[in-house]
């Protein structure tokens, strides 16, 4: 067994066997809904995931670009036969949703040296029961909000949007990284976002542009300049997390009044997309976790085109981790 899954069991076991409760830590109380497994925590799930990698001859490490393709594939497409047969697999998705919804935003801790993710301290010590909580108290709101799907504002309709601009640019793209925008470990979004403004939709920016990465949804761009650094000119990016992440990018466009719809099966959402449209994923009780867009094939036979684990013109029923949709009809 991995040494600090060990080390977090026994942790666990004596917090439970303190008989006032005093200096208990909270999230260790937390009943988990998974019986049975030996993950409470995010950090928990990260020390079982490098333990099953070293006994399965699986050369990832945590952080890297092929481990955030490794949590895409499996929430994805569950593509792990050997993963599934394991008793902690559901809390393995959990946390996988987690991670990959916290992906480009103020909740990872960025080591440019080795080209690693890392989720920060508090991110770390969240439990799984939280974050079910959390992703509960989400998909109830989104409920709450469905009676105003298909409103559309102004607002929307100041750019217009040409379906066929942005599928051609998503198939163009869609195996490699266009050089004019940063690339990230986890690209679906920043890709999609891409797409969206080839196909018309303007990037909006405030009067005074901050460096690096901006936590707005109130904006929408990324923008390269050049900059001076040791005798030469190098590439840097301005960008909103609106533009790069999962959850700030549907926010952005709701607030847009762009049309919404919700789908809780492939059924249901390939008879209702169509070509041109956004799509997230969500993964059970987990987070919106994945941005993908529409850009071929027949009502009720989709396909689609995305980063993180790329793929061009990919059958949407190859899906099978999602259990939810969400679309955004430009």
């Amino acid at each position: 067994m991995n040494t600090l899954l060990k080390i977090s069991l026994c942790g666990l076991i004596i917090t439970l066997t303190m008989t006032t409760g005093i200096y208990a830590n909270a999230r260790t109380l937390e009943k988990n809904v998974h019986e049975g497994a030996n993950i409470q925590n995010v950090s928990d799930a990260e020390a079982w995931l490098e333990s099953y990698f070293e006994k399965n001859g699986i050369n990832i490490e945590i952080g890297t670009p092929e481990y955030v393709d490794y949590l895409t594939d499996i929430l994805v497409f569950e593509n792990d036969k050997t993963m599934k047969k394991e008793k902690e697999y559901d809390d393995i998705k959990l946390y996988a949703s987690e991670y990959l919804s916290c992906l480009n935003g103020p909740d990872m801790i960025v080591d440019e040296e080795k080209e690693k993710m890392m989720l920060n301290t508090e991110e770390q010590e969240k439990s799984l029961v939280q974050i079910e909580k959390e992703a509960t108290k989400e998909s109830v709101e989104t409920e709450n909000k469905n009676s105003n799907l298909y409103k559309v504002s102004v607002a929307s309709a100041a750019n217009k949007y040409s379906d066929s601009n942005a599928v051609k640019y998503a198939k163009k793209w869609a195996k490699k990284r266009n050089p004019r925008y940063k690339s990230y470990s986890s690209d679906c979004t920043n890709f999609v976002s891409q797409c969206v403004n080839a196909g018309g939709k303007k990037m909006n920016t405030p009067k005074s542009i901050p460096e690096g990465v901006k936590s707005s949804t109130n904006y929408w761009y990324s923008l390269r300049y050049q900059e001076w650094h040791a005798n030469n000119y190098i590439y840097r990016w301005r960008e909103t997390t609106s533009f790069i992440r999962v959850s700030d990018f549907f926010t952005y466009w709701e607030k847009k009044g762009i049309k919404k719809a919700n789908y809780s099966s492939k059924t249901k959402l390939q008879n209702g997309v169509a070509v041109g449209d956004v799509v997230q994923l969500k993964n059970g009780n987990g987070k919106w976790f994945h941005t993908i867009i529409i850009t071929g094939g027949s009502k009720g036979n989709r396909k689609y085109c995305g980063h993180s684990s790329n793929r061009l013109d990919e059958p949407v029923k190859n899906i099978s981790g999602a259990v939810s949709y969400r679309v955004l009809k430009f």
